[in-house]
């Protein structure tokens, strides 16, 4: 009987270590960010990808930041909320004060440069070294971890610059910006519904899969997509990770206590 309980006993010491040892093993708070040509949908590699430090995690600035006008407080970090104009200002303060980077990453083949062992608020910055300059991809801002998720993804928009023939070093000549939005050519896909100054895409069965609409602010004659998630708002299903070692220790101590009165029963109808 003794050595039922302490092989008991050892099933319930190790469900109580596992979960915390996958803890302390998980990796570190990371940003993922994706560069794919929003156009085409293929990746952007060998473009170089920068971040800085801004804040920390209780929203103080950083070093080098102390004297850049920004109330942290009141920036919404999410994803979907645009911060262009934050990050605009914080890559010219960038550039007048000569803030080096917190790190710098190469995308790979897979338009991907990965940050691990981040916390805090970070400028990100893409930047295409080649000559002529064939992408531009927007600066953004993000907290990590970000609402709770301590690896947070992002995909900033941009994609392919035409801005004409050249070899200068600065991408050509930039185009005309008063040029109206009217006069952009739609993007060549199918299944294009008009909708606004932009586009609805659908599958072939009919379901929106986003939207083609024009840049906002004339610099780059491209289009952005928008992606539609119709399933988005539904509720979540499925069972999270945390009940699992709760109930089966539930179980392991149901049938423990069903053993030790079985035994028990069984002694005292033999007695």
């Amino acid at each position: 009987m003794k050595k039922r309980l302490k092989r008991i006993a050892v099933i319930i010491l190790c469900m109580f270590v596992l979960p915390l040892t996958l803890v302390h093993a998980a990796p570190a708070n990371s940003l993922q960010v994706n560069l794919n040509d929003l156009v085409s949908g293929n990746p952007v590699s060998d473009l170089k990808v920068s971040i800085w430090l801004a804040a920390d995690s209780r929203l103080r600035p950083a070093g080098g930041f102390e004297d850049a006008d920004v109330d942290w407080a009141e920036v919404n970090f999410d994803l979907e909320h645009s911060n262009r104009e934050l990050a605009e200002y914080l890559f010219e303060y960038v550039a007048q004060n000569d803030i080096a980077p917190f790190e710098s990453i190469d995308t790979g083949n897979d338009g991907v440069a990965l940050f691990t062992e981040l916390e805090g608020v970070y400028l990100v910055v893409t930047v295409d070294n080649r000559n002529p300059v064939q992408y531009e991809f927007a600066h953004f801002v993000v907290s990590v971890p970000l609402t709770g998720s301590s690896d947070v993804t992002a995909a900033p928009k941009g994609g392919v610059i035409d801005r004409g023939g050249g070899g200068d070093g600065g991408g050509g000549t930039p185009p005309d910006t008063s040029t109206s939005t009217d006069d952009y050519s739609p993007p060549d896909r199918p299944n294009l519904v008009p909708d606004g100054d932009g586009y609805i895409e659908l599958d072939e069965d009919g379901t929106p899969l986003g939207r083609w609409e024009p840049a906002d602010d004339g610099e780059d004659e491209f289009w952005i997509f928008e992606e539609m998630v119709p399933l988005g708002e539904l509720p979540q299903t499925g069972v999270l990770r945390w009940p699992v070692p709760v109930l089966s220790l539930s179980g392991l101590l149901f049938i423990a206590l069903g053993a030790i009165m079985n035994r028990r029963g069984r002694q005292a109808h033999a007695e």
